[in-house]
């Protein structure tokens, strides 16, 4: 797997020091016969009560230990700095390919798959990721199975089987990887731009690698060349492990030095400077067009600058980018979102460990495309408006106070995110700033930055605008992607070089979301569980105040119900409408309240809008008050619903670029949930919504509302009070209570099978294919909790490893509202998706014999390790107001459904899961729904025959054919 991947999972930490900087305890261990004494304290927060220890292996292993005694679930990541930049030009993807191998099998633990077998059964999860100079790999598991998990982990590292056997399927695992992503924009664009750049450079390679990259030659095995790369790049040396568990450091400390301590150390060290320069003088002052598939075009302006790494206590480039991408009035953002000129702008910093690469990406608006010139001149007005009087140490002051605030109070987050943000921390920076290197901004550079500001200039700038309408002879072969680049004229360059500041753009000022008050409030009654705390026609509202995680901060989630679009696709597209023109008008006060800290969201579904907010409580209800105000004032501009509805209009059109995965996933619940409309559908009518017809029905969508609301944390009940009463007031007649529309889902008789085939232009095929229950009890969704759980490791394996029928194979628990469900999904270069399913049946009537051979014993295990992710400690007011308020959603007032499902797990015996499973899956009684589309390498299958299936292929059809 790429890193790239590995963003699914989100690593939340936010770090840095401060004047009352606290550190972590020092717990060095006694000097072993492989350990060097530590002398180094990793710095916390005054509220992290986690101990930490580093120590440097003999074998120079670098290690971070972390003892959190509240901590349920235990972690491990090991970071190799080495990544798919080190493979060698005629082995393209073989750092990739070496990261995949490595999964199968080692000399101690020889059976392919029992490393994630273990993981999965202990209630885990695990990963890899090649990145250009870093691959990481990762688990997480029940605390007390930490041990075992580190012993099978470290051999990863020491004796990896390179199993012959496997050699082939990992190639094709690679290979399916590629082709999930041939038709994938970014990916495209990414390598297209490899080819403008020194083709000397390592950092143009494909980077994934394929059949014919990983293949054997005449001469060279790629057994032979994985096990050498291998041998040469994975050195004790290069690498950084953190671990996380609920055991003191000393204890994790000598779990490491007995199981990591014989990874070899061969002296490898990168040698980054003997790298040639990333782009030649005829690469940089250009312009580079690559052709898109999906109808958006964005323009990309790139720099190549120096590592800036070695300046973390300075910060330049976090300061300039900061300024660069900030929304405010009169920033870069306002300027070009007044003129109707951009959808989106943000800008990310990265590279090699040579060089930094800062590229501001724009999504263009259509009048933005075609002004293109106009767009970069402004880029360069605001710059030089950074340039000439930007560099302040005020504004330093303030980011380094955000940073600050936001390290001393973040919330907690998974074990593995702490793990693998640590790891990758300590390739780049010293281990005492290993977790709050965010947050180090010592020292105020002003020559610093304007050194780095010297280098963004028109005559070194590259760039990249990508829309469907560029065409060129000259392509990248492997995404059959054109691309064009030349030369910027010079009078471009004279006339961005000579620009002058505009009249319309001014630097930040202060923010007015930074909370002053930091304080935990004094409660006279401490709740612990949900109460109903202000009732009043139409308003409900519930709050907690346990704030058990001892932050001053608070999380609230309201619903407003409403059933004016319940019945009328006009209306639910109209309503789609408004939440985005909503979102675009506070662009500037989200964008504000995020950097402060405050987290806001407005979204519709089938039964009304959500509005979510949550950080520093005294923030909360001004940012909700703003919300509301703007939902209700219904002052609309002609000019910001004719950009929004474009924007729209081409968002729909795109979804027919999604993967095939992802199309037929949406499929399925279009026909799964009654009242939701496909994009199909909405483009169809958007197309017919005039301004007009927007501005005079959107202020109806609220006419009758009923709020439903939690609210949570560091608050009083006297607050939650207020809140209602000002809502009660904004809200006035329009409240009405007892209007909450149902859900409507699909409801399938015993028996039927029903499949909605996709059109989608791919050469794979995909195959969803979920079963229903016929009951909302929760012993119900026990039973098909605890099937998912004894079974989604074993469909993986079967079909993912060692059948290597697709890349993206998975069993989940799917519920259709309250009555449970069982999906297996798949998307698969190698076979028609009538084949896929008959694959799937022959691996679930297989399972009955697996499960009744189960002992009790082994039985057991599996429920506790079940029980350890439903049971787990809840790390944050995030997690914990998402489990209450979908309890609230389902009028589960007494707020303890996770709580029955516990009880309803640890008491059911085997024989009742078998008993559902060969009902609700097996039998000829099962319910199930299915969505597939025919990938273009499969339309010639000559085993499939249309008539023997009950299909469709219209929106709702399955609800037509069950009717």
């Amino acid at each position: 797997m790429t890193l790239k991947k590995l963003t699914t999972l989100k690593v939340s930490l936010v770090a840095a020091i401060s004047t009352s900087l606290l550190t972590a305890c020092a717990t060095t261990a006694q000097k072993g016969d492989n350990v060097q004494q530590a002398a180094t304290t990793v710095n916390k927060s005054h509220l992290d009560e986690r101990q930490y220890q580093y120590q440097t292996l003999e074998n120079g292993l670098k290690v971070i230990v972390v003892s959190d005694p509240e901590a349920d679930k235990a972690a491990a990541s090991l970071v190799v700095n080495i990544g798919h930049l080190a493979d060698p030009k005629d082995r393209e993807g073989l750092s990739h390919y070496l990261e995949h191998m490595l999964f199968l099998g080692t000399k101690k633990y020889p059976e392919v798959g029992e490393y994630g077998k273990f993981i999965s059964q202990h209630g885990g999860t695990h990963n890899a990721g090649t990145g250009m100079e870093n691959t990481s790999y990762f688990f997480q598991i029940d605390n007390n199975q930490l041990e075992p998990a580190l012993d099978r982990f470290s051999r990863f590292f020491i004796d990896p089987l390179f199993d012959p056997k496997y050699v082939q399927k990992e190639r094709n695992a690679v290979h399916s990887e590629y082709k999930l992503k041939v038709k994938d924009d970014a990916r495209r664009l990414h390598e297209a731009v490899k080819q403008t750049a020194n083709q000397e450079h390592p950092m143009t390679q494909f980077s994934v690698g394929n059949l014919s990259t990983l293949s054997n030659t005449d001469s060279r095995k790629i057994l032979e060349d994985v096990k050498a790369h291998h041998k040469k790049y994975y050195s004790a040396g290069i690498m950084s492990l953190v671990v996380v568990g609920n055991y003191p450091t000393d204890k994790l400390m000598s779990w490491v030095e007995s199981k990591f301590s014989d990874i070899p150390n061969n002296g490898y060290e990168p040698e980054h400077a003997k790298r040639p320069v990333p782009y030649l003088d005829s690469q940089q002052g250009v312009k580079i067009g690559v052709q898109t598939l999906e109808n958006k075009r964005f323009l990309e302006l790139r720099f190549a600058l120096p590592k800036a790494t070695e300046h973390f206590r300075a910060k330049p480039l976090n300061y300039i980018s900061s300024l660069l991408t900030y929304r405010s009035k009169g920033s870069l953002y306002d300027y070009l979102k007044s003129k109707g000129y951009i959808k989106n702008l943000y800008d990310y910093v990265y590279g090699p460990d040579d060089f930094s690469r800062l590229i501001v990406n724009i999504e263009l608006t259509n009048d933005g495309y075609e002004n293109t010139d106009k767009v970069v001149e402004a880029f360069f007005a605001y710059l030089k408006l950074i340039k000439e009087d930007g560099v302040k140490e005020s504004i330093f002051d303030e980011m380094k106070l955000i940073a600050d605030t936001k390290f001393e109070y973040q919330s907690k987050t998974q074990p593995a995110n702490l793990a693998r943000a640590l790891a990758g921390n300590m390739q780049y920076y010293p281990a005492e700033h290993a977790l709050d290197i965010s947050r180090v901004y010592d020292q105020f550079d002003p020559e610093l930055i304007q050194q780095f500001l010297s280098h963004i200039t028109p005559e070194h700038l590259r760039l990249v605008v990508s829309a469907p309408d560029i065409t060129s002879d000259t392509k990248e072969a492997r995404y059959d992607v054109a691309y064009t680049m030349e030369p910027l004229s010079q009078q471009q360059i004279k006339a961005w070089s000579n620009v002058e500041v505009y009249d319309e753009m001014q630097l930040p000022e202060s923010n007015p979301y930074l909370a002053k008050d930091l304080s935990i409030v004094e409660k006279q009654v401490k709740v612990t569980e949900p109460q109903l705390a202000y009732e009043q026609n139409g308003v409900r509202i519930w709050f907690e105040n346990e704030n058990e995680f001892g932050l001053p901060k608070s999380a609230l989630t309201m619903r407003l119900y409403t059933p004016v679009f319940y019945d009328n696709d006009e209306l639910k597209v109209i309503r789609d409408i408004f939440v985005n023109y909503i979102n675009d008008q506070l662009a500037t006060e989200s964008y504000e309240a995020r950097v402060a800290g405050l987290s806001y969201s407005l979204s519709s579904n089938t039964r009304g809008f959500q509005i979510s907010t949550g950080g520093y409580s005294p923030k909360i209800p001004e940012l909700l008050n703003t919300v509301v105000d703007e939902m209700l004032s219904n002052q609309f501009k002609q000019d910001d619903f004719e950009r929004i509805k474009l924007n729209m209009i081409q968002s729909y059109q795109n979804s027919k670029f999604k993967r095939p995965i992802s199309q037929v996933i949406s499929a399925i619940g279009n026909e799964i949930n009654v009242q939701a409309i496909s994009e199909d559908k909405a483009l169809e009518i958007i197309k017919t919504i005039d301004f007009k017809t927007f501005s005079n029905k959107a202020p109806n969508l609220l006419d009758k509302v009923q709020l439903d609301a939690i609210y949570i944390g560091n608050i009083t009940e006297a607050a939650v009070q207020h809140l209602g009463q000002n809502l009660s007031k904004k809200l006035g007649e329009r409240l009405t209570g007892g209007i909450k529309p149902e859900s409507q889902v699909i409801g399938l008789d015993q028996g039927e099978e029903f499949i909605r085939e996709v059109t989608v232009n791919h050469n794979d095929s995909s195959l969803v294919w979920v079963f229903q229950g016929d009951s909302e009890d929760v012993e119900q969704e026990a039973t098909f909790q605890i099937m998912n759980h004894l079974l989604r490791h074993r469909f993986y394996d079967s079909l993912r490893t060692q059948q290597q029928y697709g890349y993206i194979v998975q069993m989940f628990n799917y519920n259709f509202d309250q009555t449970p469900g069982l999906g297996l999904l798949i998307q698969s270069p190698k076979a028609h998706p009538a084949v896929l399913m008959e694959k799937f049946d022959a691996f679930i009537q297989k399972q009955p014999e697996y499960l009744k051979g189960l002992s009790e014993k082994e039985y057991q295990a599996q429920i506790a390790g079940l029980l350890s992710n439903l049971d787990k400690r809840l790390d944050n007011l995030g997690d914990k107001i998402s489990q209450l308020s979908n309890d609230l959603y389902d009028d589960k007032y007494d707020f303890d459904s996770k709580e029955k499902l516990i009880a309803a797990v640890r008491s059911m015996p085997l024989s009742k899961v078998i008993e559902a499973y060969q009902h609700y899956v097996v039998s000829d009684h099962r319910a199930s729904i299915a969505a597939w589309n025919i990938g273009q390498a499969h339309k010639s299958e000559e085993s499939y025959q249309a008539e023997n299936y009950h299909l469709c292929k219209t929106d709702s059809c399955v609800q037509q054919l069950a009717d």
